[in-house]
């Protein structure tokens, strides 16, 4: 689409700092993700697997199908679809929550698009190893605080990483990320996201190489958007 191109290249080529926080999570919004805000809640039968139960709105486009694929970021896989129910919420089988890092009860925008749900977007904020610690240690910036309330409010997933937490051979990342229904920081495992957002430099002298070939490897992932690239 024209707009999505558009935005693309606006955001790619503009540098954002935590000011911004709130104008990037709207373009988000508006240009990329055409949404419903929903819920996402366990399924109360914990021995099911790899099932969805999807709100009225999503249907009738999906009365007929027994599968379809669910998006988080960059992951993908295919799920069963349970009867619809009208609650407006997205009920998850207890599998599909570990497998992506949700959390119950979260608030996140989703939508139905070519045959996929899509959960997001998700925005990963690549920093450095001390700012992550911070974070870590349940001890945020007033700025970086700021970008977390930003994203929750327009129901954007959000994480923050460094250069030790991506796991290359699961194409996941142990981040970071405020929990709103407790009010606590935490470390999940997590897809690698659809929209990386570098915040540069601070790093140790001795990992300043590790986040070069870091940004470098971001490359292989055509359908990731960076925000302020440092490669």
């Amino acid at each position: 689409m024209h707009n999505e191109e558009e935005a693309r290249s606006n955001l790619e080529n503009k540098n954002f700092d935590e000011a911004d926080a709130d104008l990037l999570i709207e373009d988000r919004q508006k240009h990329f993700y055409r949404v419903k805000t929903v819920g996402l809640v366990m399924h109360e039968d914990q021995e099911l697997k790899n099932t969805i139960c999807l709100p009225e709105h999503f249907l009738p486009e999906n009365k007929d199908r027994e599968e379809i694929k669910l998006t988080f970021g960059l992951k993908n896989i295919k799920v069963k679809i349970q009867p619809e129910q009208k609650t407006g919420l997205i009920v998850l089988s207890k599998d599909i929550f570990e497998s992506f890092g949700l959390c119950e009860n979260m608030k996140i925008g989703a939508r139905f698009e070519n045959g996929a749900v899509k959960l997001g977007p998700l925005v990963g904020v690549f920093m450095n190893e001390h700012a992550v610690g911070r974070l870590k240690k349940g001890n945020p910036t007033k700025k970086l605080m700021e970008m977390a309330r930003a994203a929750n409010r327009a129901r954007v997933a959000l994480y923050f990483f460094s250069v030790d937490d991506v796991i290359w051979t699961e194409k996941m990342v142990h981040g970071v990320f405020l929990n709103f229904a407790t009010n606590t920081w935490e470390i999940k495992k997590l897809p690698i996201p659809n929209v990386l957002y570098d915040r540069g430099g601070g790093f140790k002298k001795n990992s300043r190489a590790q986040a070069l070939s870091l940004r470098k490897q971001w490359h292989r992932y055509p359908h990731l958007l960076k925000i302020n690239a440092q490669h």
